[in-house]
């Protein structure tokens, strides 16, 4: 270890003695429940993680563990606009880097409108349903398993269709979209 120690003083990222990494300044993201994406994807496969699930270089985290975040990450509108700002890699595959992902638009929700907060309520709503549905297909033997995957298709058009609703998409930019 001492063959390196006069090379490794010289690092500004080392931590309290000259062997350390510097400590990373979002530990506590990690420890708490937070969204988790990967680094390559060819849709947004953005989760929830309640585990303290520590991510390397190929997954990001953002420190929220917002349902209505969580299913306007992962529909087919976020998809299509990620689609047109982010790199395409071999396969179709797109690198969902948090450079591409933090500019992408949220809706804000106007809390003292009560349109906003029942379609915020609903989306609430259809991704919890969503997430237990994925909980249930976990360890679920064949026939229930094609109940679940036909229920969480029929749930994910659902959250497609009120995604469009809060970004007041017309029929024409649907099909766009859809076919993007």
């Amino acid at each position: 270890m001492q063959t390196f120690e006069t090379a490794a003083r010289r690092r500004t990222d080392k931590g309290e003695y000259w062997w350390e990494l510097r400590p990373c300044n979002y530990y506590d993201t990690f420890e708490k429940e937070k969204i988790i994406f990967p680094d390559i994807a060819t849709k947004g496969q953005f989760a929830i993680d309640d585990s303290g699930f520590y991510l390397d270089m190929t997954g990001f985290a953002i420190d929220s563990n917002s349902r209505y975040l969580l299913g306007l990450l992962n529909s087919r509108l976020f998809t299509f606009l990620f689609s047109k700002s982010s790199s395409e890699i071999r396969g179709g595959f797109l690198r969902w880097k948090r450079q591409y992902v933090y500019p992408l638009p949220i809706r804000a929700i106007d809390f003292d409108n009560i349109d906003d907060v029942e379609m915020h309520d609903e989306m609430v709503k259809l991704v919890d349903t969503m997430l237990d549905l994925h909980r249930q297909l976990q360890g679920s033997v064949l026939i229930r398993r094609e109940v679940l995957e036909m229920q969480i298709e029929a749930t994910d058009k659902e959250i497609d269709a009120l995604v469009y609703r809060l970004y007041g998409l017309s029929g024409e930019d649907i099909k766009i979209v859809a076919g993007g």
